[in-house]
């Protein structure tokens, strides 16, 4: 991205070109050097020193001349991308009014792509989307934006479906016909699905395994929490150490301390059923949760916190990472004649803490 400034306004602009935007029922032609931001994208601006206008519209009006911060959000609309602008005055954001529309065409990317033909799309779901929608726009869930991507007027199925901070393969089948055989294939575990998790402290054995039952945890104040019961659905997860290594991770207030190394282990899972939350349960069971669990961590009121946008920058720093570190790496199986093999790549954050780039606070926000 480049940084171009225009009229005492230096924005950070991402490379996608489309010059107009509406603001308020106007439309409002942004400068030839500007392009659309990505989402995330920060525009920091400064008081105008110039008599030229930040920008200009057909009503002859003008603004942005006051110092700003700018960030960008992204939604889905009508197969169109709808760029919102939103105004951060001082610790808080308000929308501007400024919507800028982009064509299909220059949509952001929806997902990674991995495979994709007449019958069956399979997606990298990343990190923080949910499967199916909770809100009201099209860009909220992996449905509707396959939806988007394959058009409204095919039937689309996910087949198997991940938490929401879990990212990795993902499988769609389009249409009706052939949906409920690879469905069948799943329920019948005839589908092998390899996973890999950061998990906290050193993991003695090379290879091991979890077969407790589980369901749901009755005790917990969290209503999707499940645990590991003597009556539970019976459960079997697997798991191999890929990496032991060590990490500086600075300590939360009240008593900041230098940071000092602390254990991780990178683990390869393969879960053999396919309960809910399974993984994260029998690692935690194990002695070993996930990193930047919310609900198996063992601090609940993280969660609670989270889902209430309550969160403390200490309780971000005790997660330590932005999401779960829980990727599903690869999936495979057998379908019309044909053994079908998928691998997907974690995300940046992932990827980065295994190779010890250093955690620091604005962790989260460089990723999400």
């Amino acid at each position: 991205m480049n940084t171009p400034s225009h009229g005492g306004c230096t924005i950070t602009v991402s490379p996608i070109c489309q010059r107009q935007a509406a603001v308020s029922g106007r439309i409002v032609t942004l400068p030839p050097n500007v392009s659309f931001p990505e989402r995330g994208c920060v525009a920091e601006t400064s008081r105008s020193t110039s008599k030229e206008p930040s920008y200009s519209d057909s009503s002859g009006a003008s603004g942005m001349a006051e110092p700003l911060r700018l960030v960008f959000d992204t939604v889905a609309l009508r197969g169109q991308s709808q760029m919102r602008l939103v105004t951060r005055i001082g610790r808080f954001n308000c929308f501007t009014g400024l919507k800028i529309f982009l064509p299909s065409a220059a949509m952001r990317e929806l997902f990674e792509v991995l495979y994709e033909d007449a019958e069956m799309l399979v997606v990298n779901k990343p990190a923080g989307l949910v499967c199916h929608p909770t809100k009201g726009d099209e860009y909220s869930s992996l449905i509707s934006r396959v939806r988007l991507h394959v058009g409204a007027d095919m039937p689309a199925h996910l087949v198997n479906r991940l938490d929401r901070e879990t990212s990795g393969v993902l499988l769609v089948v389009k249409g009706d016909k052939r949906v409920g055989k690879i469905k069948q294939l799943f329920a019948e575990r005839e589908v092998s699905k390899e996973y890999l998790a950061i998990v906290h402290g050193h993991v003695a054995a090379d290879t091991g395994f979890c077969e407790e039952p589980l369901g749901r945890d009755e005790q917990s104040v969290v209503a999707v929490k499940d645990c590991v019961r003597p009556d539970g659905s019976t459960a079997r997860t697997d798991f191999v150490v890929e990496q032991r290594f060590e990490r500086s991770i600075p300590t939360p207030s009240p008593r900041p301390h230098p940071p000092s190394p602390t254990p991780f282990t990178l683990l390869r899972v393969r879960p053999h059923t396919g309960r809910k939350h399974q993984i994260r349960i029998h690692l935690a069971h194990l002695g070993h949760p996930i990193v930047g669990d919310k609900i198996y961590g063992g601090d609940e009121q993280l969660y609670l916190d989270f889902v209430h946008r309550r969160m403390t920058e200490d309780q971000r720093r005790r997660l330590i990472l932005p999401c779960h570190a829980l990727h599903a790496e690869s999936l495979r199986f057998n379908w019309l004649l044909k053994e079908w093999v998928f691998h997907a790549k974690p995300e940046a954050w992932f990827s980065d803490f295994i190779a010890g780039k250093p955690c620091t606070p604005d962790w989260a926000e460089k990723y999400l």
